[in-house]
């Protein structure tokens, strides 16, 4: 699997699109690179992923374009979040529970 490129670390791009997008957990770690449309700078979140189960367009912020720009690999497939092994999903996932608290109490 490809790894994330442009960051010393694999949170901070998925804490930038989650600040910039409004995205929950677990519609960041399921979101598809099919799903990213950089020309349109917009992301689908479909139903099948999301907490309404609704399909929702959400328009990019030019950061949250940017770190898409920067992790995009070559040939963009499969999951933006790349993770290889379910370890590093739950340590993901731990982080930004961690970074979330840290910004609910500041």
């Amino acid at each position: 699997m490809p790894e994330i490129t442009g960051y010393s670390d694999h949170i901070t791009p998925m804490v930038l699109l989650s600040l910039n997008t409004g995205m929950r957990q677990g519609e960041l770690f399921s979101l598809a690179w099919e799903s990213v449309d950089l020309s349109r700078k917009t992301i689908t979140v479909l139903a099948s992923h999301s907490q309404g189960n609704t399909t929702r367009v959400i328009p990019l912020k030019p950061e949250a374009l940017a770190v898409l720009k920067t992790i995009k690999p070559e040939h963009a497939k499969g999951l933006v979040s790349v993770a290889s092994d379910r370890r590093q999903i739950q340590q993901r996932q731990k982080s930004m529970g961690r970074n979330h608290q840290v910004s609910k109490g500041a």
